[in-house]
């Protein structure tokens, strides 16, 4: 079991959510929401379970509601991806939140890119290929997520 720092145990634990009820993957990917939200110095404040979008054991998506100098919305990404966090006010939907993240992780992946131009090739720039290869393969999965419309139908 992964250790936890004491505040995002209790973060995890003060969220309305019925912990028992939930299989181990869903409670780690919440573990690392707090923990992404934690990292960013947020306080975590809620989780809308409507508005969420679990896709096991592939991803998360996540709409949090947290308090840096003020209360805003936002969404965390998790599961077998980079976990990334996205504060757009006009993305309200998990579907569209894909969207977003896909253009966030290509915008991420054209930044290193750039960046590893200006440098010799070394061992740190060898792992951040390897970074960016996750991030366009992640990018273009998200997409391929977004499109598929049996995902997105309501019961």
């Amino acid at each position: 079991m992964q250790s936890q720092s004491a505040y995002e145990f209790y973060a995890c634990r003060h969220l309305d959510i019925e912990w028992d009820a939930l299989d181990d993957w869903t409670q780690q990917q919440l573990r690392d929401v707090v923990s992404a939200c934690s990292q960013r110095g947020w306080s975590l404040l809620k989780v809308s379970a409507a508005q969420s979008r679990i896709l096991p054991p592939v991803l998360a998506v996540w709409h949090v509601t947290f308090q840096d100098s003020e209360v805003k919305c936002g969404w965390v990404i998790t599961g077998d991806l980079p976990v990334d966090v996205l504060v757009k006010p006009q993305v309200t939907h998990a579907r569209d939140a894909l969207c977003a993240f896909s253009r966030q992780y290509l915008h991420k992946a054209h930044q290193l890119r750039a960046n590893q131009m200006k440098d010799e090739i070394d061992l740190d720039q060898l792992k951040e290929q390897q970074r960016m290869e996750k991030w366009v393969r992640s990018a273009a999965d998200l997409l391929v997520l977004h499109h598929e419309q049996c995902l997105w139908e309501e019961a």
